[in-house]
């Protein structure tokens, strides 16, 4: 009998294929009954647009720390329904953590393209309505489930009609994102329940024009472009390993040319490179990053 983290450690991962087909290979071993894990964990995806495949990827990202997730996706654009309704599929699944993405397209609505044909009022309002909004589904689920939440944040737009003169209106619609992000950091920081994922880094970091998909969005409401699906999955499987308490902390780190850089036996206290100099700042760049740890 082969472990999960045997079997996805096993099979080369070079497309988004290869995710499924790994995927299928779990399924058969589980079938089998030929399958062993470390531990297993129940998870929900409720999003308000597409998430085709999520939940193949996100089940072998898990798989390479051992852990087998049983995954429930709502039904498309079923978010409202799903955490209203308390005989919904989502509550009958009982999972151990709710992955909620309400996106900002959905949410503003015909404010995403022109978020400057209302008054500044009428944009603050929107701010606290939508807010209101988020924390109601947020609240409502949390109160008829004990899984934990991850709720995305609302991508900031890149793109403004206005260019550089964006950051001089008050209340303006980028702002405007910026302080729903912001109150909604207020207002869960010391829920213990509730953990927001930035989803707005996440963009950020590999490019918002890029990981839009213009075509998919018009022709399946897919917000996110197949390819960086794996990635959001790692970031997911990060959250839920943390929260199955596999996590293991421990650093195990060389010491010549590794915290320091020369050899200290043959180079001497004086030789090794390790200071606010071009040569040893990155050793001590290093260190501090290993104690921020």
């Amino acid at each position: 009998m082969k472990t999960l983290k045997e079997i996805v450690s096993g099979i080369p991962i070079e497309s988004i294929s290869d995710y499924f087909s790994t995927d299928k290979i779990i399924s058969e071993a589980i079938a089998k009954k030929n399958l062993s894990f470390e531990k297993s964990m129940d998870l929900a995806i409720v999003s308000s647009s597409s998430v085709n495949g999520l939940d193949q990827i996100l089940r072998v990202e898990c798989g390479k720390y051992d852990l087998l997730t049983n995954i429930y996706v709502s039904g498309y654009n079923q978010f409202a329904q799903e955490i209203l309704d308390s005989n919904s599929e989502l509550y009958k699944f009982s999972p151990d953590i709710v992955f909620l993405n309400i996106d900002l397209r959905t949410i503003a609505g015909d404010m995403y393209f022109n978020p400057y044909g209302s008054n500044i009022l009428e944009r603050e309002n929107w701010v606290s309505e939508t807010t209101a909004f988020l924390v109601n589904f947020v609240d409502e689920l949390s109160a008829k489930s004990t899984a934990q939440i991850i709720l995305h944040n609302l991508e900031v737009p890149y793109y403004s009609p206005l260019t550089l003169i964006e950051n001089k209106q008050k209340n303006g619609f980028i702002e405007s994102i910026e302080i729903i992000n912001q109150r909604l950091r207020d207002q869960y920081k010391d829920n213990n329940q509730v953990f927001l994922f930035d989803y707005n880094s996440f963009c950020g970091r590999y490019g918002k024009e890029n990981i839009f998909d213009e075509k998919m969005y018009y022709l399946a409401d897919i917000k996110i472009k197949t390819q960086y699906l794996p990635f959001l999955c790692m970031e997911y499987s990060r959250y839920i390993k943390a929260s199955s308490m596999l996590t293991k902390k421990c650093i195990v780190l060389d010491l010549d040319n590794t915290l320091w850089g020369g050899v200290l036996g043959e180079d001497g206290i004086d030789g090794i490179d390790l200071g606010p100099d071009s040569r040893g700042r990155p050793f001590l760049e290093f260190q501090h990053q290993i104690l921020s740890l």
